[in-house]
């Protein structure tokens, strides 16, 4: 994880400043909380866009080709929380590590 982490430093990013900044989760009980709380997460949204009345509303705060496109991705979003009934783990397929990038 650490040559990974390492060798990110030289990959090209805006205006060469290399903010970036690293999480790495190697217990596996924080990553499989990670994954019931992104599911939980997309599961809650699949209702919001589900709903032909809120849809509108949700546009107002997203662009309407945002709103159009993640309610496309509803179904899916859906088929993630089914399959974490299941004892599966639909976003880290149960990974010994998870590395997390992000920028200011």
């Amino acid at each position: 994880m650490r040559q990974l982490i390492d060798g990110s430093r030289w990959a090209p990013s805006a205006t060469n400043a290399q903010e970036v900044d690293w999480v790495a989760l190697d217990s596996p009980v924080r990553i499989e909380r990670l994954s019931v709380e992104m599911v939980s997460t997309l599961g809650r949204m699949t209702g919001l866009l589900q709903n032909p009345l809120l849809r509108p509303i949700l546009s107002l705060a997203l662009s309407k080709d945002r709103v159009e496109e993640a309610a496309r991705s509803a179904e899916d979003f859906a088929r993630l929380v089914e399959r974490q009934r299941h004892a599966e783990d639909p976003i880290f397929h149960h990974a010994p590590a998870v590395l997390i990038a992000h920028v200011p």
